[in-house]
């Protein structure tokens, strides 16, 4: 499942249903598996931080 996960062909919810666990579960289970994930790409990260900085700019 994890594999089928990090290659993107199912989300992180269907992975989790598979192993019966839930999402919040799954995402401790890579944690402590030491898989680095985020539910962020590059540019959506970027853009995060973006807005957070003009909303936090003192």
């Amino acid at each position: 499942m994890l594999g089928l996960f990090l290659s993107g062909r199912i989300s992180a919810g269907k992975a989790a249903e598979l192993l019966g666990l839930r999402v919040d579960e799954f995402y401790r289970l890579l944690m402590r598996l030491g898989i680095e994930y985020s539910i962020y790409d590059e540019g959506e990260a970027l853009e995060e931080l973006e807005a957070y900085e003009r909303v936090f700019r003192a």
